[in-house]
């Protein structure tokens, strides 16, 4: 049996009619699903670093150059593209306690952000602005156009200011990476005189949770009910060096610059908690070659520093390094087996604003994609290089699944003493659960007994 269907006759006018409906229709299903895909479209809102001619001519240099094991044989061949102090450490192996220091060039890739960093991003970068008045604070003074609008009520997330122009826009864009939220770590770290062949195990696991900013991790763009108006807060366990173990720290940082950070210390063998001073900021951190206020980079309020915009350079840098493939043999200050690829760097001189710091300048080298520091040059108060940090940033997806950039490892070195702190993170996940209770004094002491 053959069913029939009934079709309506239709005049030739209705029948351009209908197909000219069905047209508009499909266009209009197409464009209204397309758009909001073309419009975050990741590097149309961060910026990559090489588009058109200059991806190409990146691309040619590459099939030269990756692959290579730069030693002290050929890194002359691309000094260009690398700080001079880790051109000479190179150069010199043995003085820094290693047989041979090199790196391995990798083929340039875009460093995607996770959905909420960019959907932040688009949101509320259009927002940003800088306060145009001025207020004073316990460590000096914050000038106009430096306070980000809105940064202190966490009314803001993602990088304010996708495409900078200015050493302060770069600064805050830096200051607005969480690492996921909320993370935790252990950080294993050598420090190494490298003339003795002498090293210092430190371990530390961390959890860190961000209260404003917040990018990835529900609730957005901030944690509610926040009464002391949190930014940033650590709890630290010591596990090594063994006169250590059994010791936490607890740090507390604010969004208001007037707020000075709060760190507190639950010293095992006392069995009491010492509130340490913000004096000691530019202290060296458990011995190594670096201070409190230097972390990963820099870990204070952006407001303490005046910022300068050197430029833009093409530099070989870390941005998509395994873990795994960082190694160095005993006695040596600094790693090897770094992936370093060709990418764009801003250079920004940052100078604190406490005359009396120990730091008389800075020079940060922040990733155009990331924003993170990947090297930094300090100089002494006398003006003489002192401290340099090599950064190997990674791509690691958190508990979510999004890609988030990450420090692998890094190294900060004393070119003046030839010492240094080789330092790298394991069994890190991003983008955890954490509880905004162990974040307290009461819970330092608790856990402590």
């Amino acid at each position: 049996m053959r069913l029939k269907f009934y079709i309506p006759k239709m005049n030739s006018m209705s029948r351009i009619s209908c197909h000219t409906a069905l047209y508009l229709a499909s266009v209009f299903i197409f464009f209204s699903l397309a758009l909001p895909v073309f419009s975050e479209v990741p590097e149309d809102i961060i910026p990559p670093c090489f588009t058109g001619s200059e991806f190409n001519k990146v691309r040619e240099w590459e099939k030269t150059w990756v692959g290579k094991k730069v030693n002290f044989t050929i890194v002359d061949q691309v000094k260009d593209l690398l700080p001079e102090p880790l051109v000479q450490i190179i150069k010199e192996p043995t003085k820094w306690g290693g047989n041979d220091i090199w790196f391995e060039v990798v083929p340039y890739r875009y460093c995607a952000p996770s959905r909420g960093l960019l959907a932040a991003t688009k949101r509320y970068s259009p927002l940003a602005k800088f306060d145009p008045n001025g207020f004073k604070t316990t460590w000096g003074e914050v000038g106009s156009n430096e306070f980000l609008v809105g940064y202190d009520k966490g009314e803001l997330a993602g990088f304010p200011f996708p495409k900078p122009k200015t050493g302060i826009e770069m600064a805050w864009n830096y200051d607005s990476i969480t690492n996921g939220d909320n993370h935790k770590k252990s950080m294993l770290g050598d420090l190494v005189n490298c003339a003795t062949g002498v090293e210092r195990r430190s371990h530390h696991a961390m959890n860190y949770m961000y209260w404003t900013g917040r990018t990835d991790v529900p609730p957005l763009p901030k944690i509610e009910p926040n009464p002391p108006g949190l930014r940033r807060t650590l709890l630290m366990d010591m596990l090594e060096p063994a006169d250590m173990y059994g010791s936490k720290t607890l740090e507390l940082q604010y969004t208001d610059p007037r707020k000075e950070k709060d760190s507190y210390m639950w010293l095992a063998m006392f069995r009491k908690i010492r509130r340490m001073s913000t004096s000691q900021r530019g202290d060296s951190f458990g011995g190594g070659d670096l201070s409190h206020a230097d972390g990963e980079g820099y870990e204070d309020q952006v407001n303490r520093n005046s910022y300068k915009f050197l430029g833009v350079k093409d530099m070989l840098a870390c941005r998509h390094q395994e873990g795994s493939k960082l190694v160095r043999q005993k006695g040596q200050g600094v790693y090897c087996g770094q992936q370093r690829e060709r990418c764009k760097l801003h250079l920004v001189e940052v100078v604190d604003k406490d005359k009396g710091y120990i730091y008389s300048k800075e020079i940060w080298y922040l990733d155009r994609e990331t924003w993170r520091i990947l090297y930094k040059l300090c100089w002494d108060r006398e003006g003489k290089l002192w401290r340099f940090l090599d950064s190997q940033m990674g791509i690691q997806n958190s508990v979510r699944g999004d890609p988030v950039s990450f420090l692998v490892g890094y190294t900060y070195v004393d070119v003046q003493k030839i010492h240094g702190t080789p330092t790298i993170h394991k069994d890190s996940v991003l983008g955890i659960e954490l509880s905004p209770d162990i974040f307290t004094v009461d819970y330092l002491q608790k856990t402590g007994y």
